[in-house]
């Protein structure tokens, strides 16, 4: 039976990322790095966790040895390195970047191994339908890393506007703009030249899409780049034709992340370009959970939500699921924007 509410899902997902699941983390850059912390954290040690380093694994030797805070931490250069190391690993957490996600994702999946993906699970559509695929016949659960679906504002957002009794929203728009040279998770934010900027952040506007508009089945309509690929807008619409629109830029003066919901009788914002997102319904601001406040690792619960789905808990959630949905939706937008 599903989670009964908002609370008890994000409840399971914070403890499901403390499941003693033995986990290779794919990719020694920033988000390995970063991912690693997160494991830590959960788990109090990185025993039964490797990390490959296919790139930089003296570099990333040396920062751990100045670190001294991940215990039992192994380094790998390959994958295949990585399960002698650790035999038992059932699953993978590809965190390489994208023009390496399918080569790493394949080779996970012919390891055995359960896998998460950053996104965009794939530089291209045709690659990520590939990986889809692979996933399919090795009988390995494939799921992709949009932490924002999980972010508990959002779903307490969602809860207030079902207390209200507001309609399905008639429009979503979301402003999200980052300053150059943004430091985040201990390094300094880097764009991927064989992802656009539209394409890469497709994934997390749809994930959150879905959040207020789970059953909808989007098309692109619109997609424009400027020709310095620094700023796009990117308009879905669902087959009862509300939009959702994505307005964003990586040469901003600061971080915003802003999001609007509007269901024609009600408007809800969501400002979460800081660690404590404000909600604001009708002009009245919403009081924080202390609840859903607890939760306040996106990261953890959707590491918590991997490792239940690679543990046999098949409760739906976008993560395990949505990566079709995405695959689809990042062909149409290659269309639009290099045809």
């Amino acid at each position: 039976m599903a989670p009964s509410s908002p609370v008890d899902q994000l409840q399971r997902f914070w403890q499901g990322a403390t499941l003693p699941l033995p986990v290779v983390v794919v990719g020694g850059g920033r988000w390995g790095r970063t991912w690693l912390s997160v494991i830590n954290q959960a788990h109090g040690s990185c025993r039964d966790v490797v990390i490959v380093g296919h790139s930089n694994p003296d570099e990333l030797r040396a920062w751990l040895a100045d670190r001294g805070d991940f215990n039992g931490l192994q380094v790998a250069e390959s994958l295949a390195e990585a399960t002698d190391l650790l035999p038992a690993a059932a699953a993978a957490i590809v965190a390489s970047r994208p023009r390496d996600h399918l080569r790493d994702g394949l080779s996970a999946l012919q390891h055995g191994l359960h896998v998460l993906v950053e996104k965009p699970l794939a530089a291209s559509g045709a690659m990520g339908e590939a990986l889809l695929l692979a996933a399919q016949d090795a009988r390995r659960d494939l799921c992709i890393g949009t932490e924002f679906a999980l972010l508990p504002a959002f779903h307490q957002c969602v809860a207030a506007l079902a207390r209200k009794g507001a309609r399905k929203a008639t429009r979503v728009h979301l402003e999200w703009h980052d300053p150059p040279q943004e430091w985040r998770h201990g390094a300094a934010k880097q764009r991927h030249e064989e992802v656009a900027l539209l394409v890469d952040l497709m994934w997390h506007a749809v994930s959150i899409f879905q959040v207020f508009a789970p059953d909808a089945l989007f098309r692109v309509v619109r997609a424009q780049q400027n020709t310095s690929g620094n700023e796009g807008i990117l308009q879905l619409q669902d087959e009862a034709g509300a939009l959702c629109d994505l307005v964003c830029s990586t040469n901003a003066g600061r971080r915003v992340r802003m999001l609007t919901i509007d269901t024609g009788a009600t408007r809800a914002s969501i400002d979460f370009s800081s660690d404590v997102p404000v909600i604001i319904i009708d002009g009245q601001r919403l009081p924080a959970s202390d609840e859903l406040s607890a939760f306040g690792s996106t990261l953890r619960l959707e590491l918590g939500a991997f490792f239940l789905h690679a543990t046999g808990d098949r409760t739906p959630n976008f993560i395990s699921s949505g990566a079709s949905t995405l695959v689809a939706l990042q062909t149409q937008l290659e269309h639009l924007l290099y045809s």
